[in-house]
Formats: C-alpha cells, sequence, structure tokens
C-alpha cells in the first residue's frame, strides 16, 4: 500500500482544482509572492488603497481514505498585516456558514469544513505580520474516511489596516 497525495494543484501553478467564492475582494492566482514553482494563491488585501470588508477565500474538498493511519497536511503562508496588534482577535468560529458574519478586526485562517460548508475544526486563527514564508503541519488521521473542504483565507473588516495571507505547497499526505 502506497501513501497517497489528496490534494491536487497544491502549488498553484495552473487555474484549476481550487474553488474560489466571488466576495468583495476575491482571492486569486499570484505571481507576485510564492514558495515554489512560479505562484501561489493570496488571500486578502495588500494595498491600503483597497480596504473594505471582504472575505477572501479558497478551498479545496479532499477526501480521506478511510483506511488511512495518517493524513498529514502541510501548508506553507506568507502572513501579512497593517491592522494595529492593540486590536484584540474575533472569536474563533464553531458554527456553520462561517463566511457570514461581520468580524471586530482583520484575521488569517485555515479552516477544515464539511462538504456543506459546515465548520468542523479552526487549524489557524491569526493577525500575523511576519512577513516570511512559514511552514504548518496538520495530523488530519482522525478524519480518515471523511470528505473535508480545506479553506483557507482572510477576513478584512474594511477599518484600520490591510491582512493578507499568500498560500504555496499544500498537500495532504495519506498513508494506510
Amino acid at each position: 500500500n502506497q501513501c497517497t497525495e489528496r490534494v491536487d494543484n497544491g502549488g498553484f501553478e495552473w487555474i484549476s482544482d481550487w474553488s474560489i467564492p466571488w466576495t468583495n475582494f476575491t482571492a486569486g492566482y499570484s505571481n507576485f509572492r510564492y514558495h515554489s514553482g512560479a505562484r501561489s494563491m493570496r488571500t486578502g488585501i495588500v494595498y491600503a488603497a483597497h480596504n473594505r470588508y471582504s472575505y477572501s477565500d479558497a478551498y479545496q474538498t479532499v477526501y480521506i481514505p478511510s483506511n488511512s493511519r495518517s493524513a498529514w497536511l502541510t501548508l506553507w503562508a506568507y502572513p501579512t498585516s497593517s491592522e494595529p496588534t492593540s486590536l484584540a482577535l474575533a472569536d474563533q468560529p464553531t458554527a456553520a456558514l462561517v463566511q457570514t458574519e461581520a468580524l471586530g478586526s482583520d484575521v488569517q485562517y485555515v479552516l477544515l469544513l464539511d462538504s456543506y460548508g459546515n465548520w468542523i475544526d479552526t487549524l489557524i486563527w491569526q493577525r500575523s505580520n511576519s512577513q516570511s514564508w512559514v511552514k504548518y503541519s496538520f495530523d488530519l488521521s482522525r478524519y480518515a474516511g471523511r470528505t473535508l473542504r480545506v479553506q483557507f483565507g482572510t477576513y478584512n473588516d474594511g477599518w484600520s489596516g490591510v491582512t493578507s495571507m499568500y498560500v504555496d505547497d499544500v498537500s495532504l499526505v495519506a498513508c494506510p
């Protein structure tokens, strides 16, 4: 039995495999900043002149085979934010259809949702201005036998600063 890659186009080199919801400031493929290859996915707002209330997301639905004894999600993220650090982070979502709430401040996130868009787990919930590539790894083996939506994005509240996050080299390796 072999390990299998469950994410397609995890390097964002092609315009395929990722769903990008249309919003007030839609996420998009970017060749401006990338970890490897020539492209990444940009979520959020980079330039202050574009500041507005908006969710900015991309997602892919994946299946973790039921015989998976291990399933590791890894991704690289490059977060930026000019939002004041004195503003508290909004509470993490724990309800269905999380992209409908107006939050109190900007936030970068990675969520696990079911195939209908209902919240399952929050993997990242932050507002970071590290301006460097950071690797994240998550053990998803407890979700073996399930279909999940891996969704990442950035929320901007339209006030103060702007927040964005580039994501690249997304991988979900499941092993029996």
